[in-house]
């Protein structure tokens, strides 16, 4: 068990690091995560309800007990390198508890053929049942959903009511969605550079504030300035141009269309350790990623990376009962194309797709271009059932997007 792995997992978990605390001793670990593993104790015992511990306040506390700047710069190295770390707690601690539980079945047993004293074998016969339950218990502590004799019309009427579902603009692609997402629900929209992507989540978003849901919007790729003018410009359906000669009215008018339930994160580029972070913090009921694949991650393969990484979108969404909508890039199978199939999705012909509840391709020839048409496809469509194509309009200096009845 790398002991890095086991410091990312108390970092990003109290959870994983009561269960540390509870079955390692000090003398387990190294001198360096010893003092790393005291500071973060420390810290989740100054709050009892963080659920996570922020690595620059964890940094400054080291700092301020080291006695040279050489010991400074080596912790800031670890906290920096633990923080971008992608680790999922509960199966760190799932593995650390497995290990520890051979150990205590290989030590047993070492006794047991030895005759060694009763007392020794009911200590350690004692240890290992309670490393068993443990481990046991970890591996039940996951999303799962075990049910009995349900009651399907309750169910319908908790899930399926109309209050439930989240409209998604343009109304031809919600009529398409069966009326709307759920929270839970994974959407992923792809298309090749230039094509639109955000004007569409800008339109989309401005639905979700108009219907009065809070959304995080975790964009990593255009200037915070530019986002947030067109933002305003879409929900008071005027250009940016006109925006900026009276701010203050069109920022009273967006305000009126939701606009102040709007979180807007500027990733550089970002990982979902910060999401997960943003979204304990202000619990959206929508979030999105612009752009999925600039996200961190720890796999060398762009494949395997952003198949990690939709998979990890979708836990996000279920673990904070919110919508979650992705945005990565088409490939190049894609240029001058307008209906998309799920082939066409960049260095994901399967990982990607697998991870998602519904897949919206934008496709344009040169001609829809000058014309500022966009072909939405669904690829992808578990809600609706309905892989249909159709065609939209695309307002550049409004960020809108109208269906073509």
């Amino acid at each position: 068990m790398s002991e890095r792995n086991v410091l990312a997992a108390c970092l990003n978990s109290r959870e994983a690091m009561d269960t540390v605390l509870r079955f390692s001793t000090p003398d387990e670990f190294g001198e360096q995560a010893r003092i790393v593993l005291g500071h973060l104790e420390e810290y989740y015992e100054t709050d009892p309800g963080a659920q996570f511990a922020d690595a620059d306040i964890v940094e400054r506390s080291i700092a301020r007990t080291m006695s040279t700047p050489k010991h400074v710069e080596t912790f800031s190295r670890i906290l920096k390198a633990i923080s971008e770390m992608d680790v999922s707690a509960p199966n760190v601690v799932r593995d650390l508890l497995e290990v520890k539980r051979k150990n205590a079945g290989d030590q047993l047993a070492t006794v047991l053929t030895g005759g060694a004293e009763q007392d020794k074998v009911s200590r350690l016969l004692e240890q290992y049942q309670e490393l068993s339950q443990a481990a046991s218990l970890a591996d039940t502590q996951s999303s799962s959903e075990v049910l009995q004799d349900v009651d399907l019309e309750e169910m319908f009427e908790d899930t399926y009511a109309d209050g439930q579902r989240i409209r998604i603009l343009p109304r031809q692609l919600n009529e398409r969605l069966a009326g709307g997402l759920l929270r839970g629900h994974h959407m992923l929209v792809f298309a090749r550079p230039e094509m639109g992507k955000t004007a569409v989540m800008i339109n989309m978003t401005a639905g979700f504030l108009n219907q009065g849901y809070t959304v995080l919007y975790c964009g990593n790729e255009d200037p915070t300035p530019d986002m947030m003018a067109r933002f305003v410009s879409r929900l008071t359906n005027t250009p940016t141009v006109e925006v900026q000669k009276d701010v203050g009215a069109h920022m009273e008018a967006a305000r009126e269309k939701g606009y102040s339930n709007l979180v807007f994160a500027k990733l550089t580029p970002g990982s979902l350790r910060e999401v997960e972070a943003l979204a304990s913090k202000y619990q959206p009921d929508v979030i999105i990623l612009d752009q999925l694949r600039n996200l961190k991650a720890t796999e060398e393969s762009r494949v395997n990376a952003l198949e990690h990484l939709a998979q990890g979108a979708r836990t996000l969404g279920q673990r904070h009962d919110a919508l979650v909508i992705s945005v990565t890039q088409a490939g190049d199978s894609a240029s001058d194309k307008s209906v998309l199939d799920l082939n066409d999705v960049d260095y994901s012909k399967t990982g990607i797709p697998a991870a998602v509840d519904v897949m919206l391709g934008i496709g344009a020839t040169d001609d829809d271009k000058r014309h500022n048409r966009l072909m939405f496809s669904l690829c992808k469509n578990k809600p609706g059932n309905n892989h249909d194509f159709f065609q939209v309009k695309i307002v550049p200096h409004l960020s809108k997007i109208r269906g073509i009845d």
